[in-house]
């Protein structure tokens, strides 16, 4: 058996046939599998951590798109949030692509009571058992940004700080972490608590690090948030940008930055009809000329 590796190499797939009887009554269902290994790897440097992904053994520089919704219009073109879709289950195979998921948690403080986690308890348990066997998962998040939002006070939650710091751990890691590593108990080194952010250091900050985002204190992917604005409105802004922060691969300035091991473009959309973060759509012809 051959394990598979992301991009630029034959992709070995392999037909797993299922036969369901009962009496004389029988279903069979046929579909690809491949086999890998992903794991986030974070190690001590001089003056912060790596966060690099590594697929069977090896480290890799990863690149790829930050997607939201490939439509406005659901009957435009697939929208992201159907997680069950055979056709990218395919290709993400077929072609060796790598997921980070962010679970469906963004930009804002949410509640903590009993009935709410048991909801989200349910919803989970069913998505995770969905997505856990596809090769292409290799990282999870439990939230987009809630940690940075939490952290920075966005939304005057200093006031009440403790509250919602333990409504946030309950949420993200005694509900969402706790039900992702029962069902996929390899997945604990492979979940980021909140995107973008320090994963480790946040863990040993008490899931609420004081700077999520800082470069400084994680050198390695660097998150969509990361991207500077003003190159997103240039000619070709995907590659160039790209090249840039490759050429930080194994490198650590004094400052005890770079060491970059991927980037990503934000974002694969057209939800902003605006000139702001959609790449696709109205705005398609600034970013892709």
């Amino acid at each position: 058996m051959v394990a598979q590796w992301p991009r630029f190499t034959i992709q070995y797939l392999y037909n797993l046939n299922v036969t369901f009887t009962s009496g004389e009554e029988f279903e069979t269902k046929t579909t690809k599998v491949s086999f890998r290994i992903i794991l986030l790897e974070q190690d001590e440097l001089e003056q912060c951590l790596s966060f690099t992904v590594s697929v069977n053994g090896y480290p890799i520089f990863a690149k790829g798109a930050n997607v939201v919704l490939i439509s406005i219009l659901p009957e435009k073109g697939q929208n992201s949030e159907i997680v069950e879709n055979n056709t990218t289950d395919y290709q993400g195979c077929e072609y060796g692509i790598l997921i980070w998921q962010d679970f469906m948690f963004v930009s804002t403080m949410y509640p903590a009571d009993s009935n709410y986690l048991s909801n989200v308890g349910e919803e989970f348990r069913h998505q995770i058992k969905c997505l856990g066997s596809h090769p292409w998962m290799a990282l999870w998040s439990g939230n987009t940004a809630n940690e940075l939002i939490l952290s920075q006070n966005w939304y005057k939650t200093t006031c009440n700080f403790s509250l919602h710091k333990n409504d946030y751990i309950k949420l993200y890691i005694d509900v969402i972490k706790s039900e992702l590593t029962r069902i996929l108990p390899w997945s604990n080194m492979n979940y980021v608590t909140s995107t973008p952010g320090n994963r480790a250091r946040s863990d040993l900050e008490g899931y609420v690090a004081v700077c999520p985002a800082d470069p400084f204190l994680t050198a390695g992917l660097l998150p969509p948030f990361q991207f500077h604005e003003f190159l997103q409105h240039m000619f070709k802004p995907v590659k160039v940008e790209t090249e840039h922060y490759r050429s930080f691969k194994g490198h650590v300035s004094e400052k005890g930055q770079a060491n970059s091991m991927g980037t990503l473009y934000r974002q694969l959309n057209d939800v902003w009809e605006a000139p702001t973060w959609s790449g696709m759509g109205s705005s398609f012809s600034l970013y892709f000329p």
